[in-house]
């Protein structure tokens, strides 16, 4: 073989060298892109997956703070009939009960279908919220106390976790029992 001929395999060579530098640069971007795009996918379900743990742990402690002023509004109508007798006095005005977790709630006196809901003769409602503390976190509930027309009352509570500026997450429970 002469020298014309390796000259020309050599310049084969060299050509299919060119050529497949840019086939390996493509498929180095590609897989680039492919790492990058697996990536950032693993790090977005991470990230909602710990908010979503962490709003199972505050939405916990809304109804802990709801089932807790439930607790206090039961206990004071079934054994000290706080709400009957200040209901029918001659000027029912407001209740409260003493030591809920900690704190005295002020529940105020109302007839009127727009604020205890229809079917209802009376109610009583907390004026402000009861303030629960956990930790670094405030909660708060809401109370309300409704006496239907059939001899029937409804208990009902909602525990709040976060403000107006924030999340906020809300649970709610609701308790019937007839007289």
């Amino acid at each position: 073989m002469d020298i014309s001929g390796f000259k020309n395999i050599r310049n084969s060579l060299l050509q299919n060298k060119k050529t497949n530098a840019g086939l390996t640069l493509i498929i180095a971007i590609l897989l680039t892109f492919l790492f990058t795009s697996i990536t950032a996918s693993i790090t977005t379900f991470a990230f909602r997956e710990l908010r979503l743990s962490g709003g199972a742990a505050q939405s916990l402690q809304a109804f802990y703070a709801a089932d807790t002023s439930l607790e206090c509004v039961l206990d004071a109508d079934l054994n000290s009939n706080l709400f009957f007798r200040e209901a029918t006095s001659t000027t029912p005005d407001f209740v409260t009960i003493n030591d809920c977790a900690g704190q005295d709630a002020n529940m105020v006196y109302s007839n009127t279908e727009a604020n205890c809901g229809s079917g209802s003769q009376w109610c009583f409602l907390t004026q402000a919220p009861l303030e629960f503390q956990y930790g670094n976190s405030n909660y708060q509930a809401s109370i309300s106390f409704v006496y239907l027309d059939t001899n029937q009352v409804i208990l009902r509570s909602r525990g709040r976790y976060g403000t107006s500026n924030s999340r906020t997450v809300e649970r709610g429970l609701e308790y019937r029992y007839q007289l």
